[in-house]
């Protein structure tokens, strides 16, 4: 049997300038080409999960709910580590389950609430690694 398709990394035109797919007509596209789940990943926010919810389980596509964000890289320095530089890694995240809905909430919270507002939304390493539990996560260096 071939194996089918799945797309994980999606973003939907709720992921500002980066995506300008609408949801019902991603439904279908997702259908169409006979994918049996597809994960929308949209730029720091999870604003689409709604749509997503109520748009592919009736086309017979699983959601899988997603995020990109950025991750300040913690760079290394002569054995040490060094946090003065902004050097960002794109990191997405999949939901796994309750508990990994929960921790991206929190994650989400870290992201516009963790720093000045002067700075580009962001997590640290170790804030990241501390909430892992139901997350999948994989990483584009940039």
């Amino acid at each position: 049997m071939i194996p089918k398709f799945i797309h994980l990394h999606v973003h939907t035109a709720y992921s500002l300038l980066e995506g300008a797919i609408k949801m019902p007509k991603l439904a279908k596209w997702a259908a169409d080409n006979k994918m049996p789940a597809i994960a929308m990943t949209d730029t720091g926010n999870i604003c689409g999960a709604m749509a997503m919810m109520h748009e592919m389980p009736p086309v017979g596509i699983q959601p899988i709910l997603g995020t990109q964000i950025l991750v300040k890289s913690p760079k290394q320095s002569t054995g040490a580590l060094d946090t003065t530089d902004d050097t960002f890694d794109k990191v997405v995240l999949l939901v796994q389950n309750e508990t990994g809905y929960r921790h991206l909430l929190k994650l989400f919270s870290f992201y516009y609430m963790g720093q000045d507002k002067q700075q580009t939304p962001h997590i640290t390493f170790d804030e990241l690694c501390t909430h892992t539990d139901g997350l999948i996560c994989f990483i584009k260096f940039l």
